[in-house]
Formats: structure tokens, C-alpha cells, sequence
């Protein structure tokens, strides 16, 4: 991936994805300057057969914004989600900001695995301070 001198993104991938599962990993936040990019390379990978094309995001953005407090604003948790859903055939994050929503299905229309931190975290503090403590 490379950018042209008018900031429009490129993407290329090098080795061959046809009848391969993509995983794409990309952390969103401060999504927008990454969507675009991700979204051409989940895209170009569909186009060049690959079998499934996944998205592990550590921090899934937009996700805070999941109701309009004031009339006009923007809904943009369901807006993302409808923009993503096409370009990826699951996806998996970490904590995501799910206050008004009990699963990711309810705004996205591929599957969601949402994995949570704390656990992961205290078995490796456990491990790291068993013999201190």
C-alpha cells in the first residue's frame, strides 16, 4: 500500500489470495484515514478469489455514537457498520463499546466473534507475578 502525491490511496497484493482465506488486522482508530485503505484491500482480495476475507480489529471505531442524543446527529455505529459489512465476511474486535447493543448482529450483517481483554490480561499478570507475590 502506497499513497499518490494527491493522497488517494494504492493497494497491491503480491502473492497470490485466489481460493485463500484473507485475514486483514487493522486496529480503526482514527478510522477515517484507514477505512478507505482497508476497504480496497478486502475488496481486491474478493476480486482476486480469495475464499473469505476477515477483519480482526482490535478497536472496532465508531461504535460510541449508537444513538442520536440531539435531532440531526448521525447514527454513525449503524452507518460504519453498513459501509464495512459489505467488504468482509467476519470480523472479530476486542471490548467493543456496546452500551445500547447487545451483540455487533445487530448492526453488522456478517458474523462477529467479540473477544474480551481482562481475561487475557490477568492470566498473563498471574504468570508474570506468580513467584512475587
Amino acid at each position: 500500500m502506497r499513497h499518490f502525491p494527491d493522497g488517494e490511496s494504492y493497494f497491491r497484493y503480491e502473492t497470490p489470495v485466489d481460493g485463500k482465506n484473507v485475514i486483514l488486522v487493522a486496529t480503526l482508530g482514527r478510522p477515517d484515514a484507514k477505512i478507505l485503505p482497508l476497504i480496497f484491500a478486502a475488496g481486491t482480495a474478493m476480486e482476486l478469489g480469495a475464499s473469505q476475507v476477515g477483519l480482526v480489529a482490535p478497536y472496532l471505531a465508531y461504535m460510541r455514537q449508537d444513538k442520536s442524543f440531539k435531532s440531526g446527529e448521525s447514527v454513525s455505529s449503524v452507518h460504519f457498520a453498513k459501509t464495512l459489512s459489505p467488504w468482509i465476511d467476519w470480523l472479530v474486535t476486542v471490548d467493543p463499546h456496546l452500551h445500547r447493543r447487545c451483540t455487533l448482529n445487530e448492526i453488522y450483517s456478517v458474523p462477529s466473534l467479540v473477544v474480551h481483554a481482562a481475561p487475557s490480561f490477568r492470566t498473563g499478570l498471574r504468570k508474570r507475578f506468580h513467584d512475587r507475590c
